[in-house]
């Protein structure tokens, strides 16, 4: 079997040779579509990280912690480009989102910088994560 490598975890994820951060940091991409973005791929970490350990078991095993700072430190440094302008341009991202996905994924992201002890990107993360939370969304769109 082939050894993982979690320097390359975001090739799973594209055809070309083109890596997401190279990619993304060429783009002028608005605050929306990055918490959408984050928050997305905070949830889908969770299958990603499932899957592998079934399909490659102690090896998946061996790399896991390594994948998730790759994948964590990679998703902040999308977040980070966030330029926080215009509460109503995240209007649109937290009526797809909801309160509680955000809330859920961004508590996720400081818990592991917590971990790191990183502690400016939690504050960071608190920052945009209590702007989102203030964010009126209409009750019937929440349910």
């Amino acid at each position: 079997m082939k050894k993982l490598d979690p320097d390359k975890i975001f090739s799973f994820f594209t055809q070309d040779e083109v890596e997401p951060e190279k990619f993304l940091e060429s783009r002028e991409v608005s605050d929306a579509v990055i918490l959408i973005t984050v928050v997305r791929n905070i949830e889908s970490y969770y299958f990603l990280d499932e899957i592998s350990e079934r399909k490659y078991g102690e090896h998946y095993v061996a790399v896991r912690d390594r994948v998730k700072t790759r994948y964590f430190y990679f998703l902040y440094k999308l977040l980070s480009r966030m330029k926080l302008t215009s509460i109503e341009a995240l209007q649109d991202a937290m009526v797809d989102l909801g309160h509680g996905g955000v809330e859920f994924s961004l508590n996720d992201l400081i818990d592991f910088f917590i971990e790191v002890e990183e502690y400016e990107k939690c504050s960071y993360i608190k920052k945009i994560l209590d702007i989102c939370l203030d964010i009126e969304i209409p009750y019937a769109i929440q349910n």
